[in-house]
């Protein structure tokens, strides 16, 4: 008997022309064991440096990295369903959010980057 898997990734070659090519990606994040602090993920630099739009689970820290108009992000349940509903029907805000991130990404959230402040720290 073989096991069925739903546990499916798309290759990693091919992961900025799914962000890029959905009207939103969501990204939910994972909780640390035994606390409620959230870990910030790849998916959240990286969806937006693919050019996409991004709605995240609520990550305080996520703050320091994004601002409410590169990436929202909802604190409820119900919020979320208000702001994919929100986005879904106005695109142009969408399109403006998303450049933003995009913008933000790529200028302060590449390896590159990150390397650079590494040094600078040396």
């Amino acid at each position: 008997v073989s096991k069925i898997s739903l546990n499916r990734q798309v290759p990693i070659e091919d992961e900025n022309k799914v962000y890029s090519s959905a009207k939103i990606c969501l990204n939910i994040t994972e909780s640390h064991p035994d606390t409620t602090l959230k870990t910030i993920n790849a998916r959240t630099f990286k969806i937006p440096a693919s050019g996409g739009f991004e709605i995240c689970d609520y990550v305080p820290q996520l703050r320091e990295f994004f601002t409410e108009d590169e990436i929202p992000m909802p604190r409820t349940e119900k919020e979320w369903f208000e702001k994919i509903d929100y986005y879904l029907s106005h695109e142009a805000e969408r399109k403006t959010i998303q450049e933003k991130g995009t913008r933000r990404a790529l200028q302060e959230h590449t390896f590159h980057s990150r390397v650079q402040t590494i040094l600078a720290y040396l």
